[in-house]
């Protein structure tokens, strides 16, 4: 080479400069770039020594043919372009070879992380942009949209999740569970933490969401943090009705709606003791029976004439009264809840007629409202829940609600059975898929209470002379049917003791299904309407 040099003719430096970039070339690109594909491709110590090796031997190879292009080279200008195209195609090569090498791992399953991100020694190539997807809301309806998200696409979100509850999402539904003694916390967990980690879902627990910016597209926490996201669905759900009485505050009282409320009644019941439950409704007599289950002396203190009001007729509701009563639990129909009495801890409930309940506890069962403050931040259309389309799109673009949280047509939900669907209208929108609008299906309700098996379906009693009643009832046995008809279809259904054919009831609702031909069996139930 110094004689190349000592020859001073053109050819001959161009010759030597092409040798030294190429040299340097190959152990730059296969050099130090191994170290990082290697990482990115998590190889196995063979597979890096395989990588270390070609980068050696490339190098070697590439050496030896510039050498003979040296050596062979005459002081003559032409030499140049030879030179220069095989240097060129030396290039090409090497270039082909790499697309080669990553064509033949990305066959493979390690190249799944490394798609994520390929990052080279000074750049960072991502093939697929993430669309950035936060929810706010770590409840039943928000997870499930998440869990068919991530079955339609799971590499199409960055997703972040935040929760106001220090806890994973868990089903509420199985907190009753969990008070009667029945489940252990975490038997009702649908996503541990861990979950979160695996499919690459970002976690923020104990942190509330104050604040929405939509023409921003940031939401901010009540720590000040702020968030920014392409797509946002708000799972704010709901909060719970509590009457405006005195005595709200005192140790002693609270609602039933998460796991800080179901710590503290398992803390005072304990001890025994009375239990006061204001509302007579679905949640309120599962954990009046949870407490009893626990030990406590219990009263269910409604404000209507008859339980369930809302789920079963006058009938219905006195048969169950009459039965809750037989198993050791008080009712206290019309009674109005004035105040809650105590000092350090809560004594009493106070009626409005006078009459004061001694209580250790106190527990609000009235029902819920959405939670539509987070949604009044972003200016977004609310009534009594954030008011979404049939595709559960807000008033904002890129702004989605499901849950508890929302209004559909008017109608808001507080039990679990709609939610399922939202969240999959909401999935395959987000995910870019053909989606169907969502139809909110018949409202019905299952419930257990001490052996007792109720269940209704749609309306509850005849809405005009157009609307036809069949009631089936044995009072001594503890057998109740009714059955609301209207223009040849059924309607609406209360089932008491025998609910097995409450499912088939349902699809007769959601069907539309004209069952005159069943009419005169329909009430004895499936078997016999379909043999008839």
């Amino acid at each position: 080479m110094k004689k190349g040099f000592a020859v001073g003719h053109l050819p001959h430096a161009f010759a030597l400069f092409f040798y030294f970039q190429m040299s340097f070339m190959v152990r730059v690109v296969l050099g130090s770039l191994r170290f990082q594909i290697a990482t990115d491709l998590a190889l196995s110590s063979a597979q890096k020594g395989l990588m270390a090796a070609a980068s050696v031997l490339s190098n070697a190879i590439l050496r030896l043919v510039d050498g003979v292009i040296v050596d062979r080279l005459r002081p003559k200008l032409t030499g140049i372009i030879p030179f220069g195209l095989l240097s060129t195609a030396a290039l090409i090569a090497l270039t082909g070879s790499k697309s080669r090498w990553r064509r033949g791992w990305g066959a493979s399953a390690k190249l799944g992380a490394a798609r994520k991100t390929w990052r080279g020694a000074n750049m960072r190539m991502v093939p697929r942009h993430k669309q950035r997807l936060v929810l706010v809301g770590n409840g039943m309806a928000g997870m499930r949209m998440i869990d068919e998200i991530l079955a339609r696409d799971s590499e199409r979100f960055e997703i972040e999740v935040i929760g106001a509850e220090p806890h994973p999402s868990y089903n509420r539904i199985l907190l009753s569970a969990v008070l009667a003694g029945d489940k252990e916390l975490n038997e009702i967990l649908l996503h541990p933490r861990a979950w979160y980690a695996t499919n690459n879902i970002e976690l923020t627990t104990g942190e509330t969401v104050v604040k929405l910016d939509a023409s921003a597209k940031m939401v901010t926490t009540a720590s000040g943090r702020a968030i920014s996201f392409d797509k946002l669905v708000l799972a704010t759900g709901s909060r719970p009705l509590v009457p405006p009485v005195p005595g709200l505050d005192l140790p002693g009282v609270c609602a039933f709606r998460n796991i800080a409320d179901l710590e503290l009644m398992r803390d005072v019941s304990r001890h025994g003791g009375r239990a006061s439950v204001v509302g007579g409704g679905l949640l309120g007599l599962e954990s009046a029976f949870g407490l009893m289950k626990r030990g406590m002396t219990v009263t269910v203190l409604h404000l209507m004439q008859t339980l369930m009001e809302r789920q079963l007729d006058e009938a219905a509701g006195l048969l169950l009264q009459r039965d809750l009563e037989r198993r050791g639990m008080t009712v206290l129909a019309k009674a109005h809840t004035e105040a809650v009495v105590g000092g350090a801890h809560v004594r009493a409930v106070q009626l409005a007629d006078g009459r004061e309940l001694p209580a250790d506890l106190v527990v609000f069962a009235v029902g819920v409202r959405p939670n539509i403050d987070l949604a009044r931040t972003g200016n977004l259309d609310v009534n009594r829940g954030i008011i979404v389309n049939d595709f559960m799109a807000t008033s904002e673009p890129d702004i989605f609600a499901v849950g508890e949280c929302i209004e559909h047509h008017g109608q808001t939900f507080g039990l679990v059975g709609p939610l399922w669907e939202q969240a999959r209208v909401c999935a395959a929108v987000l995910c870019g898929d053909t989606a169907e609008p969502y139809v909110a299906p018949a409202p019905h309700t299952s419930l257990k209470v001490t052996d007792v098996d109720v269940f209704s379906a749609g309306v509850l009693a005849a809405r005009d002379d157009g609307d036809e009643e069949i009631t089936l009832s044995d009072i001594g046995s503890g057998q109740y049917k009714k059955l609301v008809l209207c223009d040849g279809r059924l309607v609406g259904a209360i089932l008491y003791g025998e609910i097995a054919d409450g499912p088939w009831f349902v699809e007769l609702i959601e069907s539309k299904r004209d069952i005159t031909p069943l009419r005169d069996g329909l009430i004895f139930g499936r078997a016999l309407a379909m043999a008839a």
